[in-house]
C-alpha cells in the first residue's frame, strides 16, 4: 500500500493495487530462483551505497531541525513509548528482510567456519543502526510524523 501511495504521489498515475502485485511477482519471482550471489553483486552494493546514503541525507536532515529547536526533542516525544512499543516489536522484523539471501551468501563463503559470527555481527550492526536511525527521527519529529515514509516528511 505504500508503494502504491508512493508512486501514485510521484506519477500522479492511478495504478490499480492488483497490477503491483504482479509486476513485484514478475520480477522478484525469478529473482529468488537464483542461488548464486555473484550474479547480484553489482546490485547489492548500489543498493547498499543508496541506503547508506540516505540514512545521512536524512540524519542530516534531522540533526539541522533538532538545532533549529536547540537541541529540544520534537512535539510529544516520550523516551519510551509504552503503547507503541510491542508494535515496534512487529515492524522491526521488516528490517531483516534480507535474511533469505543468508543461505545463498553462506554457500559462496569461504569462512563457513565463522559464518555464524560474522552473521551474528552483521545483524547486530543493523540493529543497532536501526536503533539510532528510528530515535533520530522520533526525536527530531516527534508527534509531527505524518508521512508513512520520512522522506515525505523532509522539507
Amino acid at each position: 500500500r505504500t508503494l502504491y501511495s508512493f508512486c501514485y504521489v510521484c506519477t500522479g498515475v492511478q495504478v490499480q493495487l492488483w497490477v503491483w502485485a504482479l509486476v513485484t511477482v514478475a520480477v522478484f519471482a525469478p529473482l529468488s530462483w537464483v542461488r548464486t550471489v555473484e550474479t547480484f553483486q553489482i546490485g547489492y552494493i548500489f543498493g547498499v551505497c543508496v541506503i547508506l546514503i540516505m540514512v545521512i541525507i536524512v540524519s542530516t536532515f534531522d540533526f539541522m531541525l533538532i538545532s533549529e529547536h536547540n537541541g529540544e526533542a520534537g512535539p510529544n516525544w516520550q523516551p519510551f513509548n509504552e503503547h507503541g512499543f510491542i508494535t515496534m516489536w512487529g515492524l522491526s522484523f521488516y528490517m531483516f528482510e534480507g535474511v533469505g539471501s543468508v543461505l545463498p551468501v553462506m554457500e559462496a563463503s569461504t569462512q563457513k567456519n565463522n559464518f555464524g559470527i560474522l552473521l551474528a555481527s552483521a545483524l547486530a550492526t543493523l540493529l543497532v543502526v536501526d536503533i539510532y536511525f528510528s530515535t533520530l527521527c522520533y526525536y527530531a519529529y516527534g508527534d509531527d510524523l505524518k508521512e508513512p515514509i520520512i522522506i515525505q516528511q523532509m522539507p
